[in-house]
């Protein structure tokens, strides 16, 4: 089945997914899975990222893309945190296969990831608004809240 899904409703399902993946990356955290709790932090990190490059237009189907988005973002806010904050994003990413990061760690990285995530939803929709409506072949939402 095929529907017109809006820019606004995506961005907010990647916000939403976001915050529940810093959700369960807590959760995984106080249950001792560093790995996961890795790999959910940055999850939150690039749902955020996706939201703000899906408003603008941007691709961000690919670390790349990310990591190209959080350039493009930092230069258009003047906030060179944005960029900067997106190694740690990888760091915590990669611990999910490497199993480098002690808790003290992991723990320090994901405070800081959280800093991000406020930091990137302070970014906003663009100031030209949201592009145009496309069409979506299959459901977007993914935490199983739909739009609201």
């Amino acid at each position: 089945m095929t529907s017109v899904v809006h820019v606004n409703d995506i961005a907010q399902e990647y916000r939403r997914t976001g915050d529940f993946y810093r959700e369960k990356a807590e959760e995984e955290f106080r249950r001792g899975d560093l790995l996961q709790a890795s790999e959910k932090a940055w999850g939150a990190v690039s749902q955020h990222l996706k939201a703000a490059a899906e408003e603008r237009g941007w691709g961000h189907r690919s670390h790349p893309d990310l990591k190209q988005v959080s350039s493009k973002l930092a230069k258009e806010t003047g906030n060179d945190e944005i960029r900067d904050l997106f190694p740690t994003a990888e760091s915590l990413h990669s611990n999910f296969y490497e199993a480098a990061w002690s808790e003290v760690d992991v723990r320090s990285f994901m405070n800081t990831l959280w800093r991000y995530v406020d930091i990137l939803k302070e970014v906003g929709p663009p100031d030209e608004g949201p592009r145009k409506p496309y069409v979506k072949d299959r459901p977007f939402f993914r935490t199983g809240s739909g739009s609201s």
